[in-house]
């Protein structure tokens, strides 16, 4: 039967057995949606002080009242009156990010009004035991402002997830949301929140003092005391269930239309499920939805919501399964999610393609593809299958290993084979412009065999690389999507498609094998593919001064962030904030700045820290590089990790390094002078003074000096700088010196002025 005709079959079916059956969502969803003051609940507070691990709320007095409950459940409080709120983070980065937007290391402030929404009984407690009487005035009119960015997400018609993972599946884990305000214009949402790995959360929504406009993240925390973590398939706590593998159809008609049928298999990861929440991009439409577990003799049509236009879809399963528990639901769906420009099919999003619980699982992908005999498809792993029916081509794709994401490229596509040459693996160039083909492929081959012997070898047998429109690339384990630009001739060929290649290359070592484990490690993948680009340059490039070029003009990004496009006020962010550099910033491209180009810059600093200057041998630096990726292949790995490896290997305490430049955001000024004086006995003394600014007066920083004489002759030797201002003597020296170079090899990422003594 022809697939199109079988979904349309399918999905009458859905729609029928869909409107009969019962839909808690939508009941649920709209007692929240209509929520009103319980006007018999009204008291006057006498005091109210709750504490909830960063959380400290302070009632002083005024008016407060439940709302009507939910599900049968008192969960939304409504004050107003006078009393304050605190947010004190726990971890320095967020401090940090703290002081960037407030200027103080601790939220505090008064409000006059306040909504909550908690299952905390505490709470619920203090509110209940305040004397009856007080004011409802105005609390309807803060109910109807405020309760729907609590408990509603996208659109007003899908509920806030918390709230949704909570009551639909019956869950008796507290949280707490509030959202809090004064006359001064603070407006700000704390939460608590049980399923995130990071539960304690604070976001500015508007604030006049500090130029807050648009909804903010500020800091997001762990509980005191516990180190969560996402195991390494991907599923931390939060997650509702663990994803075992995906077995998928997809059909691609000539106009570029695709069908697919993807059966999910899982595992529970809760005590007891019976809504789930997918993600599929939202130009996809999701016809329905099929359940199976091996005790079903058939499969079961199932009850899903999705909001038009929404990512998001919610799926009610036939009973409540429990932690273990194995089953299976089939999606079926179709739609527009691969464009056309000119002669170029994109997919127009590698991720949401397909229904996912979380895109942080790694699984196994089964796939297999349908579509035009006169194009080319490839996909992540290997083809296990491949046919021709009809002047229809028939693909079967199979990861090799669990992968984090998943993804393809179809087009019209020429062809270009690399042998492989017994270190790095085959590849093969999937291309559409032929200007610069060759080249493309002699930096791909040279790139990989450049890592492979640095890093070590990759876990696959051969190397997929499709041309796509845009002037962007991805990389997935054997598959690189590069910009079109790359192949189109060009007078800045070599600083942009070198670089560009060489990134997405190393991508197959940094992020697609070695991955990283929280959004605050992912320097760990774009900072080591960007400073491995950046080595490889030092190999291949035409330019021998292209290396230091390319690190500069980072350099003067980094240092010029928010003098331009921001407010002064702004601070950098540190790099550990990962995608969120961006949150808050005028900068579009903040995350470039700060997780490409700063990651690669400490990859630089330690490098150059780990170089012995008398020798310049670099073996420890390349040693711990090895070391971590052959240690943490196909595994996933976090900074701390990444320090322990270097500090195992060299026998180093580094967390003074890693607390300055990667979960702070300082970068140092040095002024410097420096004289010469001869000696009574023949040698030369050099004396510095060098002034540290724009870093804490703590900060310290080894400095290489190169020192270099009349005749040519050159000593390099490294220098402690700590405290506001140092006055240095160096060892005294034989001959003359000539001249003195601060911050030799750029090995600081710093802003340097020389004054006279």
């Amino acid at each position: 039967m022809n697939f199109h005709l079988y979904c349309l079959l399918f999905l009458s079916c859905v729609l029928t057995l869909n409107a009969q059956s019962t839909n808690r969502y939508f009941e649920l969803r709209n007692q929240v949606k209509t929520v009103r003051v319980d006007s018999n609940s009204v008291r006057s507070v006498s005091g109210i002080f709750y504490e909830h691990g960063l959380i400290s709320v302070i009632l002083d007095s005024g008016s407060i009242a439940l709302a009507e409950p939910i599900n049968g459940n008192q969960i939304g409080v409504v004050f107003i009156g006078k009393g304050s709120v605190s947010f004190r983070p726990n971890m320095e980065t967020e401090r940090t990010n703290l002081m960037r937007f407030i200027h103080s290391e601790v939220f505090v402030v008064d409000i006059s009004k306040a909504v909550f929404i908690t299952t905390d009984k505490e709470f619920l407690t203090l509110v209940n035991d305040q004397p009856k009487g007080g004011s409802r005035e105005g609390m309807s009119k803060l109910i109807d402002a405020y309760w729907s960015s609590l408990a509603m997400g996208e659109q007003d018609t899908l509920m806030d997830e918390t709230f949704a993972k909570t009551f639909l599946n019956g869950f008796q884990k507290d949280f707490m949301l509030m959202r809090i305000g004064n006359p001064t214009g603070t407006d700000a949402i704390l939460a608590y929140n049980p399923y995130a790995i990071e539960p304690y959360l604070l976001e500015l929504r508007a604030d006049k003092k500090f130029h807050i406009s648009d909804p903010t993240l500020v800091c997001q925390c762990q509980a005191d005391n516990i180190i969560a973590e996402t195991s390494n398939d991907g599923v931390d706590d939060g997650d509702l269930i663990r994803t075992l593998k995906h077995v998928a159809n997809i059909d691609i008609q000539r106009n570029l239309d695709l069908a697919g049928s993807d059966q999910v298999d899982m595992k529970v990861n809760e005590d007891s499920v019976r809504w789930i929440n997918f993600d599929l991009y939202p130009t996809l439409t999701l016809d329905s939805v099929t359940f199976n577990d091996s005790t079903a003799a058939s499969r079961a049509l199932l009850t899903f919501i999705r909001a038009k236009e929404s990512a998001t879809a919610w799926v009610e399963l036939p009973r409540t399964l429990y932690l273990d528990n194995k089953f299976s639901l089939t999606f079926y769906y179709h739609g527009d999610v691969i464009e056309r420009i000119e002669d170029y099919p994109i997919l127009v999003t590698s991720m949401m393609w397909y229904p996912a619980h979380s895109y942080f699982h790694k699984t196994i992908f089964d796939v297999s593809f349908t579509y035009p005999s006169s194009m080319t498809l490839a996909s992540v792993g290997r083809r296990t299958a491949f046919t021709t029916v009809d002047d229809r081509l028939h693909a079967r794709w199979e990861s090799i290993n669990a992968v984090r994401n998943y993804s393809f490229h179809i087009g019209f596509f020429k062809r270009k084979v690399i042998e492989a040459n017994g270190v790095a693996p085959k590849a093969v160039v999937l291309y559409t412009t032929p200007d610069q083909v060759d080249v493309v492929a002699q930096d791909i081959q040279q790139s990989l065999l450049f890592f492979s012997r640095l890093f070590g070898k990759l876990p696959i047998d051969s190397l997929i690389a499709t041309e796509l429109p845009g002037n962007h690339g991805e990389s997935f384990p054997g598959l690189l999507h590069l910009s079109w630009q790359t192949f189109y001739t060009s007078d800045n060929y070599d600083f942009f498609a070198e670089q560009f290649i060489a990134h997405e290359v190393a991508h197959q070592w940094w992020g697609s094998n070695l991955d990283f484990k929280s959004y605050r490690d992912q320097w760990l993948s774009e900072g080591f593919a960007e400073y491995s680009a950046l080595m490889y340059s030092q190999l291949a490039s035409s330019d021998a001064k292209k290396f230091f070029k390319l690190l500069n003009s980072y350099k003067a990004k980094i240092l010029s962030y928010g003098k331009r496009f921001m407010s002064k006020d702004l601070a950098p962010p540190a790099i550990s904030l990962g995608y969120r550099v961006n949150i808050g910033s005028l900068q579009p491209d903040a995350y470039s700045i700060f997780v490409y180009y700063k990651g690669a810059w400490v990859l630089h600093m330690l490098r150059n820290m780990m170089l012995n200057i008398s020798t310049m041998n670099e073996e420890t630096y390349f040693t711990v590089m090895r070391t971590f990726y052959t240690q943490y292949q196909g595994k996933r790995t976090s900074t701390d990790e990444f320090r322990k490896t270097i500090e195992q290997l060299t026998g180093t305490d580094l967390g003074w390094f890693f607390d300055q430049w990667v979960y702070g955001n300082a970068i140092p000024k040095y002024t410097y002078a420096w004289k010469k004086e001869k000696q009574q006995d023949g040698k030369w003394k050099i004396t510095m003074r060098i002034k540290q600014s724009d870093v804490p007066a703590s900060f310290q920083m080894y400095i290489p000096l190169k020192i270099t004489f009349d005749d040519d002759a050159l000593t390099r030797l490294r220098i402690v700088v700590t405290g506001e201002e140092s006055i240095i003597e160096l060892p005294l020296f034989e001959k003359e010196p000539d001249a003195l170079t601060f911050n030799d090899l750029s090995s600081v990422l710093c802003d340097v002025d020389e004054e006279s003594f």
